[in-house]
């Protein structure tokens, strides 16, 4: 086990369209922001759904489709910010929403990261100086 110095920590802010890599020792300058590819919902003004018609019903033959689709890009997210996560010891995970707690499931159930302390908890949005700051003040404890 790593003591000391040797420990390599990191905070993570996540939710599914952003994830924000803050060192408790760099500046506000230096985190790293990785972007998902998922995509809300995107309608230009006046354009209908993506459905077909069926009488007077709208159907739509895509909703499956558009969910695996959104699953992948999800997923592939999730792989990318692990690799990340992989050189640190120490991880802090916060953010709104079920990201961070689908991120540590996953985390969870991959041996690379079994000897790893991972903590995470419920955070709204902040400002980038308020990342830096809870991050801070996390490890510091």
């Amino acid at each position: 086990m790593k003591k000391g110095n040797d420990i390599k920590q990191i905070g993570l802010w996540l939710d599914q369209a952003e994830a924000h890599f803050i060192h408790p020792t760099l500046t506000i300058n230096e985190t790293e922001t990785e972007t998902s590819e998922l995509e809300s919902q995107v309608r230009e003004k006046g354009e209908s759904g993506d459905g077909i018609r069926l009488g007077g019903h709208r159907s739509t033959n895509n909703e499956n489709h558009k969910q695996h689709r959104e699953q992948d890009a999800l997923h592939k997210y999730y792989k990318e910010i692990q690799q990340k996560l992989l050189e640190y010891d120490d991880i802090y995970i916060f953010g709104p929403g079920q990201a961070r707690s689908e991120l540590y499931n996953l985390m969870k159930e991959d041996t690379h990261f079994s000897n790893k302390n991972i903590h995470t908890e419920s955070s709204e949005q902040m400002s980038e100086n308020q990342l830096q700051a809870k991050v801070k003040d996390y490890f510091s404890k």
